[in-house]
């Protein structure tokens, strides 16, 4: 996988377990490159016409950008998406300007959308909203900035989009 332009791994069907639940995991983690996973339930073509970048900041989240990059010239529509608990993520929304720029730089608009969650609302579940929302046909999104024992352990976004995602999903570690 380290010498493709893009890796695309099946969702696991929790219905039927195997090999493919810790292959995403393994070409996300090792191969150094960006990963398209599909939900096992993905029955037609890759739509490009709507993207959702889930925008945290992190070091993943610009690598998962810049390698999508191809993807986001495909979108009629492009939203940068920050959620925010509090005070203490604004930064994560100022740096969504700072994409939509980035964006412009390589000739793509893009909409800014900031969404504040209180306690105990999963960002998963934010994310995969706003997805359904917006009609999205695809997200753009960093994958474990934490480690995967924590994520195991405590939970994380990560984790859950992988296993509820309704849309194709491009990662990057």
């Amino acid at each position: 996988a380290r010498l493709f332009d893009l890796t695309v791994v099946a969702q696991p069907d929790p219905d039927r377990p195997g090999p493919e639940e810790v292959i995403a995991e393994t070409v996300l983690m090792d191969s150094g490159r960006a990963v398209l996973l599909v939900p096992y339930v993905q029955t037609t073509p890759l739509g490009t016409g709507r993207a959702v970048i889930a925008w945290d900041g992190s070091r993943a989240a610009a690598r998962a950008l810049n390698e999508g990059m191809p993807l986001l010239h495909l979108a009629k529509t492009i939203e940068v998406l920050s959620i925010m608990r509090g005070t203490e993520d604004e930064q994560s929304f100022e740096g969504c300007a700072e994409v939509a720029r980035h964006l412009a730089r390589h000739g793509l608009k893009a909409d800014v959308h900031k969404l504040h969650i209180g306690p105990g609302q999963k960002v998963a579940d934010t994310i995969l909203n706003e997805v359904s929302d917006q009609g999205a046909d695809f997200v753009i999104m960093g994958g474990y900035g934490h480690s995967r024992l924590k994520e195991l352990v405590m939970g994380g976004v990560t984790r859950e989009i992988l296993d509820t995602m309704t849309v194709p999903v491009l990662m990057a570690h």
